[in-house]
């Protein structure tokens, strides 16, 4: 399910994956909100429609 809103003033797009995993932010959003962000191993990407 997408979702679209505001963080702190910023427009987002959510997606909600209630099967998810792992949850990731864009680095952008992510510097925008002031958030510290950790690099981990890199993860595969599947995206289907």
């Amino acid at each position: 399910m997408k979702l679209e809103g505001g963080l702190m003033g910023i427009h987002v797009q959510v997606l909600v994956d209630s099967g998810a995993s792992h949850c990731s932010i864009d680095s952008n959003v992510a510097a925008a909100l002031g958030l510290v962000v950790e690099t981990n191993a890199v993860l595969g990407v599947k995206l289907g429609d």
